[in-house]
């Protein structure tokens, strides 16, 4: 990779990248005001983009641990279940996002509990209002370049209800794995001994297939595909195991390697099901050659948090150089800026 590559991060989104550690700590500190909260017969985080995988992560993380369903709301309505025994978390950095101001209307009018998690904008505005627990975060940032203070703060949230302890314990050892990424995968990094940007040369002008599990790692294999999407401006397929082995598996078997342009990326964890591993390996079998081989995303670490860390801050490195591979700006989202004025028509 080029200097001249590195030039067209005009935002230094891969300084914000690099600044993950920091981040962890800040959103530690922000969150040192919460209290301990009721327990809820349901929790809603509502939320788009990067606002709502943080709870896609933080459901994943909790997989066996929850004492409450948790919904991840991507709509402008909440479900007719919710009712004053209902944690609502507004989840929305910008604090403008419609549909999240919209569910939070509905949200009031069930008489939830709000939570608001914000960085400024009409949410900020309706939470001092009505006086609704807030979680400030620091502004200035790209929406999904916040995800680590989301995440993180959902956590903690979830630790005051009581459906996990010992989150700190666990800052640590995840702060050291982003570390030892970061001193990987940063720029200044050459591409012989770069992983991030030897999987982004690997897979540049290819259509990544993304397979990921149910449970473990769907909301991993979501957030490479958003960040393929909006940071280099990529085209994706999200297949989630073990569904896809029930349909999609058919249709991927008939491709010819020399008549596609995908590339297979797996995204596992130690924590998968059994079954599933073998199922991967299956399907790694079947259709690898088909895909042009396989890749993975790799993982570091002992604890479930710096597991996940490890290839939340990886699968940014990746689609940032992979970002500067296709010669565009991975700050630019033009299209998605285009597409909301007109919806203010």
């Amino acid at each position: 990779m080029k200097s001249e590559d590195i030039g067209l991060d005009k935002s230094n989104l891969l300084g914000i990248v690099d600044a993950f550690p920091e981040m962890v700590k800040e959103a530690l500190r922000i969150c040192e005001c919460l209290k301990s909260l009721n327990k809820p017969n349901c929790i809603i985080i509502s939320g788009m983009g990067g606002s709502a995988i943080a709870g896609d992560l933080a459901a994943d993380f909790l997989r066996n641990k929850q004492k409450a369903p948790i919904i991840v709301n991507r709509n402008y309505l909440i479900p007719s279940f919710a009712d004053k025994n209902t944690l609502f978390i507004a989840s929305s950095y910008s604090g403008d996002t419609e549909e999240t101001l919209s569910a939070l209307k509905d949200a009031e009018r069930a008489g939830a509990e709000i939570i608001c998690i914000t960085s400024g904008g009409k949410l900020n505005e309706i939470a001092a209002k009505n006086k609704y627990l807030k979680i400030d975060l620091r502004g200035g940032l790209q929406p999904r370049f916040a995800l680590p203070s989301f995440f993180i703060s959902l956590l903690k949230v979830f630790e005051k209800l009581g459906f996990i302890e010992g989150i700190n314990s666990q800052i640590d050892e995840t702060n050291e794995v982003l570390a030892k990424i970061k001193n990987a995968c940063r720029a200044d990094v050459p591409l012989r001994t770069n992983p991030a940007k030897q999987l982004a040369k690997q897979l540049q002008n290819k259509i990544p297939v993304i397979f990921c599990s149910s449970g473990t790692t769907e909301a991993m294999g979501r957030r490479l595909k958003g960040q393929l999407n909006e940071n280099a401006k990529a085209n994706a397929i999200l297949s989630v195991m073990p569904e896809m082995n029930h349909n999609e598996l058919e249709a991927l078997d008939k491709l010819k390697r020399c008549e596609n342009n995908f590339a297979a990326i797996f995204i596992r964890d130690e924590e998968d099901h059994i079954r599933v591993n073998k199922r991967i390996e299956i399907v790694k079998s079947m259709l690898g050659a088909k895909l042009g081989g396989a890749h993975e995303i790799p993982t570091q670490g002992k604890s479930r948090l710096a597991r996940m860390f490890s290839q939340l801050i990886f699968i940014d490195y990746f689609t940032v150089y992979l970002a500067l591979l296709n010669g565009v700006d991975p700050a630019d989202i033009q299209t998605i800026t285009k597409f909301k004025k007109e919806m203010l028509r």
